[in-house]
């Protein structure tokens, strides 16, 4: 397990890997209406998205990270997903209110979560806060635990 933010550089996937859908379940919006990955990368723009939890210490800490991309970053989408699943709604939205999270959020659990990753990354889900980051065109080219900065991330994809 490498939860160092060098890290990044190192977990580069080599592999041309497609922009699969979770299963329509897998991922909601806020108001339950069914979400796939496919609908959020692959527009012509690099997008991060972070995986987080509300009961997580590490996201409440270095959430502003994520909101400094989005606000920074103007080239580069970025969305949430909170493992917080339908049952955890009301915590993931007072998080989401609590830290002015202002792009845009959604639900899912970290099983699937894990599957996604294992399927399409040959990467487990290690935990929250995780970042994945997809290209322009749409494929997963990191995935990066532990929080990642706005340079950082900059810095990153101007090696690609």
């Amino acid at each position: 397990m490498i939860f160092l933010k060098h890290a990044l550089y190192t977990l580069l996937l080599s592999l041309s890997l497609l922009s699969v859908a979770l299963p329509s379940h897998a991922m909601t919006t806020m108001a339950g209406k069914p979400v796939k990955m496919e609908q959020l990368v692959g527009k012509g723009r690099w997008t991060a998205i972070e995986i987080w939890a509300s009961t997580c210490s590490i996201c409440r800490q270095t959430i502003h990270h994520l909101i400094e991309i989005d606000q920074r970053l103007p080239t580069i989408d970025v969305f949430g997903i909170s493992i917080d699943d339908q049952a955890g709604k009301a915590e993931a939205q007072r998080f989401i209110q609590q830290h002015k999270m202002r792009f845009p959020n959604f639900l899912s659990n970290a099983a699937e979560v894990d599957a996604y990753l294992v399927k399409h990354a040959d990467e487990t889900f290690l935990g929250t806060p995780t970042l994945l980051l997809f290209s322009p065109q749409g494929k997963l080219v990191a995935v990066q635990p532990g929080p990642v900065t706005a340079t950082e991330l900059k810095d990153f994809i101007k090696t690609l």
